[in-house]
């Protein structure tokens, strides 16, 4: 959702189904983690499977994933707030 807050937590690890920061040519995008059949990256936008993105060695050499997305925050004046969540 366009303006959310997002809270990254770098030190954990991706478990299946995870959204994580990667940055992939040169900006940061989310992307949903899978592990099966094997661990690849879904595109939120298309649903498109994509490879794990690898080490960038001609930059840095740090790691392409940011981190783990653990919470979502969202203005509840924007009038896309979800007033009846299903549990």
């Amino acid at each position: 959702m366009q303006g959310a807050l997002l809270v990254v937590d770098s030190s954990l690890s991706a478990c299946d189904g995870s959204l994580l920061i990667c940055a992939i040519e040169g900006e940061y995008r989310i992307k949903r983690y899978r592990t099966s059949p094997r661990p690849h990256l879904v595109n939120l936008e298309n649903g498109n499977r994509e490879d794990l993105p690898g080490h960038d060695d001609n930059a840095t050499g740090s790691n392409p994933v940011f981190g783990v997305i653990t919470y979502i925050i969202n203005d509840a004046r924007s009038g896309e707030f979800d007033d009846c969540p299903v549990m």
